[in-house]
């Protein structure tokens, strides 16, 4: 276990699954799961961080019992696998997946506005001022999931572009 072993294991995984023609999905699932093996969710961890975590499993399109499988297998893999790390791994992962239950939104594609409701509510066309405004407000939504409302979003949208309350034109950026 090493500083960037995860970066490591990629290039050799790739190169593995290359010279054995893998599919190009299989490469990536792979690749992504040895991207993310290395997160360890603790109790300390704030549910916020926990949707993070199911967040950016989504972003690579892996399923929370892919990557569960993949961490129970590292921490049974071990000389001496601890039944603590075990018994803690399977209570962080009931409150993972009690979590993900709750189908909260992950995704920019989750937002309660998409990109033309918030092109027409902040007057102002395209650019990558509104890839960069989603980003902001699914982090928002990832800390607090009832953010996830038209209403709040476009407030907190208003907030970011520089539209003070009341104004209806955005300030320059």
């Amino acid at each position: 276990h090493f500083y960037g072993h995860e970066e490591h294991s990629g290039r050799l995984a790739a190169a593995l699954l290359n010279r054995l023609k893998a599919s190009r999905a299989l490469v990536d699932s792979v690749l992504a799961l040895v991207r993310h093996h290395g997160q360890r969710p603790t109790p300390e961890w704030s549910d916020a961080a926990c949707r993070r975590l199911l967040a950016r499993l989504e972003g690579d399109r892996i399923s929370l019992d892919a990557w569960a499988a993949l961490r129970r297998a590292d921490l049974g893999g071990r000389a001496n696998p601890l039944p603590e790390a075990l018994e803690a791994f399977a209570v962080q992962l009931a409150r993972l997946g009690g979590l993900a239950q709750t189908k909260p939104p992950l995704t920019i594609r989750d937002l309660a506005l998409n990109g033309r409701d918030l092109m027409a509510r902040l007057g102002r066309p395209g650019g990558p001022w509104l890839g960069e405004l989603q980003a902001h407000l699914l982090g928002q939504v990832l800390e607090v999931p009832t953010l996830n409302t038209p209403q709040a979003l476009e407030a907190l949208a208003r907030t970011w572009v520089g539209i003070r309350p009341g104004d209806s034109s955005p300030s320059q950026q």
